[in-house]
């Protein structure tokens, strides 16, 4: 699942941080149950608010046929990703534990 999500989200997103944690195991559900964490970068995001970026990796997800039990996103442009990277919620974020 985490190369085909790769592949999908490079192809349509066009991606420069593509980061996927698979957060399965630490979720007490695990039956056919998928739990991700995705940190995505691209510029696509540039003019779309919160709700957007999460709607648009949403329906890219969708039209893929991607099921996901539990999905957390983290979208950011470039310009906000190198701010982030060198906070201290970047550890925090990108820590593949349970959160």
């Amino acid at each position: 699942m985490k190369n085909l999500l790769k592949k999908i989200l490079q192809k349509n997103l066009s991606t420069t941080t593509l980061l996927i944690f698979n957060n399965s195991k630490f979720h007490l559900i695990k039956k056919n149950h998928s739990h991700y964490k995705l940190i995505i970068v691209s510029e696509r995001f540039s003019s779309l608010s919160l709700i957007r970026r999460h709607q648009l990796v949403n329906s890219i997800l969708l039209k893929n046929n991607i099921s996901i039990y539990s999905i957390d996103l983290y979208t950011y442009t470039q310009i906000e990703w190198n701010t982030k990277k060198n906070s201290e919620s970047y550890k925090i974020i990108c820590s593949n534990k349970r959160s």
